[in-house]
């Protein structure tokens, strides 16, 4: 995708050349009445890229080097793609490639929550590598396959647990958190992309940590399975029949040897 777009194309198409806050892999956020209208401070955007006024909102047109992709959970968004502004109500997803000029306009603030995830342009993590060949369309509810009907649900589960999951920073929600998301793109890679790369995805796996101490895949089953309710180190320990101590200390190697790999 990147040899798509040149510079001059860029600033004749957008005059507002402004990268969103670099982030690293993994990135959610929830955009709700509160942090709208804190944007401007979480982002660092300048004065005449956001506009916050009563109750109404507007992220004027801007590009970055990260995926994006945008779930509307309450009320409806207006998102500028494609050289026009589009009206996408509750349920809506809207996947945005690097280098994609976009903005964000809403009109009730107060009754407005989506979210925003983001998915780094520079790391090696297989997936990535799928999506830079993978031609990405979420087409209407009414224009899918019943198998896109359904991993569209699958999506909005994965949204909505990330939306509750907004304020936990503890250990095990940053865990629940990566794999929400590598379980995000994955589905947007096998279901929805033309591209015939995605038969690669037919015996894919995101595994990044195999090794002889194979915790990691029943720890995860168990998050998944149990997320509705409160879970302790210690219920997850007992999951796997290993000691709370040398749970935390092992999910400590996998959080460092996570992030050697993808930052």
């Amino acid at each position: 995708m990147l040899n798509k777009f040149k510079g001059n194309d860029l600033m004749k198409e957008c005059p507002y050349l402004i990268y969103e806050r670099d982030c690293k892999n993994h990135f959610a956020v929830v955009l709700n009445n509160k942090s709208i209208r804190e944007i401007k401070d979480v982002y660092h955007l300048k004065d005449d890229m956001c506009k916050c006024n009563d109750n109404e909102f507007v992220l004027n047109n801007h590009w970055h080097f990260h995926y994006q992709v945008l779930y509307v959970k309450k009320n409806e968004i207006e998102v500028f793609v494609d050289g026009k502004y589009k009206k996408y109500s509750e349920g809506s997803i809207i996947f945005i490639e690097p280098f994609k000029v976009h903005g964000i306009r809403i009109k009730d603030i107060e009754n407005t929550v989506f979210l925003k995830v983001i998915e780094s342009f520079n790391n090696n993590i297989s997936y990535y590598n799928l999506l830079n060949k993978s031609n990405i369309s979420i087409p209407e509810v009414e224009k899918m396959s019943n198998k896109q009907l359904k991993f569209r649900e699958r999506l909005i589960v994965y949204f909505d647990r990330l939306i509750e999951l907004e304020n936990k920073f503890d250990e095990l929600s940053e865990i629940e958190r990566k794999n929400l998301i590598d379980r995000i793109f994955f589905v947007l890679i096998k279901f929805f992309s033309s591209n015939e790369e995605k038969e690669n995805l037919k015996n894919f796996e995101v595994d990044l940590f195999n090794d002889r101490e194979n915790y990691w895949i029943p720890i995860i089953k168990y998050i998944n399975n149990n997320f509705d309710e409160k879970i302790t180190l210690e219920d997850i320990s007992l999951s796997v029949n290993l000691c709370p101590a040398y749970l935390s200390n092992y999910f400590k190697k996998k959080n460092r040897d996570y992030n050697n790999i993808i930052y």
